[in-house]
């Protein structure tokens, strides 16, 4: 998309097709723009084709606290010793625990699915920093052992951060394929990675994170069925210790978060990032039960 641009939800449009028109280009105009609902209404017109779009200007992506914010509230040799996986670590939550883990002297190997730059980019930036970071690719939605091959050994804890791009809901009542599909990440994602992971380690001890959400006590208009897939989740991690040998599960509600995965056409209030995420990480690197709003919730 040319205009609005790159951060941009395409609402709707409509053409009308001509006999004539100009040749190998495109002519756009903003006719109206409201700026309450970020809404761009544009006058489109190219070879054979004259028409009307709309689009919502989104905002653009979410920044999360630098190495040198989360290095200023969490010691450097806190964490000395971890090595920690981090699922989904190119952006948004997964990113913040990555360097948080890291600004405590954790050596952190973060994946990514699709978003191979995003994770170089928060490798570099925890390198630059001074920290020891990796990226590799991960997808969940494939075969997970073969994809391991290139995570360093010795892996002590991980963080199962992975998600999907959130889809618009169109339904009234509950989506069955949004459903479906955030099961597909939220459950059996999480159930394959930490066999393969449990395999790899062989027996020895290895914690791991599976962050919830309060919507589940707190319903919110949109989250129906993240909500039911989290909730899912949390059941399986509860069971995934007594599972599997040598893993040690926990998980907790987390507020809404400023990601992209929350991000509104609206700003919506959020939480900040480093307020729930360092307090998260020390619990979990520290073998204590996370807190979350609503209490502690752990399993194990």
């Amino acid at each position: 998309m040319v205009n609005p641009g790159l951060h941009s939800l395409l609402k709707g449009f409509s053409l009308d097709l001509l006999p004539s028109g100009p040749h190998n280009s495109i002519g756009m105009e903003a006719q109206a723009i409201d700026a309450n609902f970020r809404l761009v209404k544009l006058a489109v017109r190219a070879a054979g084709i004259s028409g009307r779009a709309e689009a919502f200007l989104r905002h653009p992506p979410a920044q999360q606290p630098s190495m040198n914010q989360f290095a200023a509230t969490i010691g450097r040799n806190e964490f000395d010793g971890a090595n920690v996986l981090v699922v989904g670590g190119s952006r948004g939550l997964g990113e913040a625990i990555a360097k948080a883990c890291a600004a405590g002297g954790a050596r952190v190997c973060l994946t990514w699915a699709v978003g191979e730059r995003d994770a170089q980019r928060v490798r570099d930036e925890i390198r630059h920093w001074g920290g020891d970071a990796e990226c590799i690719r991960l997808d969940i939605r494939e075969e997970i052992a073969s994809q391991l091959v290139g995570l360093p050994a010795g892996m002590s804890h991980f963080y199962y951060c992975a998600s999907p791009p959130m889809q618009r809901r169109r339904v009234a009542g509950l989506s069955e394929s949004l459903l479906a599909e955030l099961l597909e990440f939220h459950v059996d994602g999480l159930y394959r990675t930490s066999l393969a992971l449990a395999a790899r380690a062989q027996g020895t001890h290895l914690r791991g994170y599976f962050p919830s959400t309060t919507s589940i006590e707190r319903p919110a208009r949109g989250l129906m069925e993240l909500s039911v897939a989290k909730a899912a989740g949390e059941a399986l991690s509860i069971y995934l210790g007594t599972l599997l040998r040598g893993i040690d599960m926990c998980h907790s509600r987390l507020p809404r978060l400023r990601t992209d995965q929350t991000a509104t056409v609206i700003p919506t209030r959020t939480t900040p990032m480093l307020d729930i995420v360092v307090p998260l990480v020390r619990a979990v690197q520290t073998e204590q039960t996370p807190g979350s709003p609503t209490g502690s919730i752990a399993s194990k």
